[in-house]
């Protein structure tokens, strides 16, 4: 081969990686979220589509590039920079812009394409049938975190796709964060108003060692930020006098928390007071359990870093006699 034709070899090549890099997630262990190239469609115009046949954009709305970590406990994105470093999109969310709501992306691993998402608002008349980022949420969180949240239509949630995990494990931004497991519910004293006692188990699945709200230090404060056991029987829901969301941010306390080593758990045994007098028969539960955002100045500490998020756990069946 001469030079010429070495030359020419040498320039097809870096053309190839170049374009590589700048019309798809063709990298080995990329990932990455596009929007599509025609801005006008929703996710509802979308949706039913094959992911093959979207045109996304040219370049990425967000990469691993953009990335310190993944939690993938909560889904929960950690951003290098603040979101508006990323883009001009949030300044318009930041004014509470509808017209974002319903905007659709695809999340990318590795060469191929994974799932549909969208920006959502809870204030829509369409719940959202992908995983969502939550525009009302957005001016409220810590500006580096993007928070993927679960589809409220029930089925298989396409954030846990095995594909993006191992490409989130190879580029070394992958957190396995908490696995928690609600134990058991039962009735302790039941008359006009009702106590229940719960049982959970926190698992700390990260090689990180992890801060989290401990109702052992909390008291009935834990129950705000929505923790707790959510209850029904058929279409019916009981509720508590404590299990609200409206305790401000500003009296979040570091003296709230317990730090869990990478791969221990914890147990906890809870008394939550103030239901309606629970009837005879069978019940099915689940658990809430979330920690509030934290800033990034006092996220990390020496010992362990906060862990944030809310996990929802699989419901059991219980009876009352």
């Amino acid at each position: 081969m001469n030079l010429k034709s070495v030359m020419l070899f040498v320039s097809v090549f870096l053309f190839v990686i170049h374009c590589s890099k700048e019309l798809g997630p063709d990298k080995e262990g990329d990932f990455s979220i596009y929007f599509l190239r025609d801005s006008t469609l929703t996710v509802r115009d979308v949706r039913d589509m094959d992911l093959n046949a979207l045109d996304l954009a040219d370049r990425p709305w967000l990469s691993d590039e953009d990335l310190t970590r993944y939690d993938f406990s909560t889904h929960i994105l950690y951003l290098k920079k603040d979101r508006e470093d990323v883009t001009d999109l949030f300044r318009e969310l930041g004014f509470f812009s509808v017209s974002v709501f319903g905007k659709p992306f695809v999340v990318c691993a590795g060469s191929g394409r994974c799932y549909l998402g969208s920006f959502h608002s809870p204030a829509s008349s369409l719940a959202p049938a992908t995983p969502y980022i939550d525009g009302l949420s957005i001016p409220g969180d810590p500006y580096d975190l993007i928070h993927l949240e679960k589809p409220w239509i029930e089925g298989h949630d396409a954030r846990n796709d095995p594909v993006v995990k191992e490409n989130l494990i190879r580029l070394g931004i992958y957190h396995a964060g908490f696995e928690v497991n609600l134990r058991s519910i039962r009735v302790v004293q039941n008359t006009d108003t009702s106590t229940i006692e719960y049982a959970f188990r926190i698992v700390n699945r990260d090689a990180d060692d992890l801060y989290v709200l401990d109702p052992e230090k909390m008291g009935h404060s834990f129950h705000y930020f929505m923790n707790g056991p959510d209850i029904w029987k058929n279409d019916e829901y009981f509720y508590p006098e404590f299990k609200t969301d409206t305790t401000p941010l500003e009296k979040w306390s570091s003296a709230w928390y317990t730090l869990i080593a990478g791969g221990r758990s914890i147990e906890r045994t809870v008394r939550l007071e103030g239901y309606p007098r629970f009837p005879t028969g069978k019940y099915t539960g689940d658990f809430r359990y979330s920690c509030p955002p934290v800033e990034k100045s006092r996220r990390t500490t020496p010992s362990g870093r906060y862990w944030m998020g809310r996990i929802d756990t699989e419901s059991i069946d219980w009876s009352v006699r």
